[in-house]
């Protein structure tokens, strides 16, 4: 089932969850544990992605 991601925070914080780990497995071998970690902590912000989710023209979708 596909579903639209919303801006509750059951699904803000599989968005983050989902997010860190598609990234860190990706660009975790090129770069510093403390950069990642900065980088994750910022850009994968739980303010940050309910924003992003909330905004009109962005969508999110979840495949369960």
């Amino acid at each position: 089932m596909i579903r639209k991601a919303s801006d509750t925070n059951e699904d803000v914080l599989m968005l983050q969850k989902l997010a860190k780990k598609t990234f860190y497995d990706t660009f975790a071998y090129e770069n510093s544990e403390e950069d990642m970690k900065e980088y994750l902590e910022t850009a994968y912000d739980f303010d940050v992605l309910k924003s992003e989710i909330e905004c009109e023209t962005s969508d999110y979708y979840f495949y369960t």
